[in-house]
């Protein structure tokens, strides 16, 4: 018995079968084989990031303002040693790379764990 969601789906499925089965041929439509790697199973960039252009354009975007948390990181290091103020900057610079690198990550890779689906 299908849930409340499928009834849609039965119905469209109906439908094609009743008035569109000339045009939908099931017995030569081949499935392409399963995949079973799930580095590829999960594989963002290759499957979305570099084919869309705005999670594209928000990974160039994320990736200039990573370098620019490390060049702000760089100086603050230096300037740290004469001036101390420049030291919480440091902290914070680092920080922030930290952040924009564990975000960036999920463009490229990602795990579905189906005991956190809530």
């Amino acid at each position: 018995m299908p849930a409340e969601c499928d009834r849609s789906i039965v119905a469209l499925h109906g439908w094609i079968g009743n008035y569109a089965s000339s045009y939908v041929k099931r017995q030569s439509t081949k499935l392409p084989p399963a995949i079973y790697d799930r580095s590829i199973l999960f594989d963002h960039f290759d499957q979305h990031t570099s084919k869309c252009k705005i999670c594209s354009t928000a990974l160039d975007k994320l990736q200039r303002r990573k370098r620019n948390s490390q060049i702000v990181l760089a100086a603050s290091i230096l300037l740290g040693l004469r001036f101390w103020p420049m030291r919480l900057l440091a902290v914070a610079s680092l920080g922030t790379w930290r952040f924009w690198s564990q975000i960036e990550g999920k463009f490229y890779k990602g795990e579905f764990k189906h005991h956190q689906n809530h």
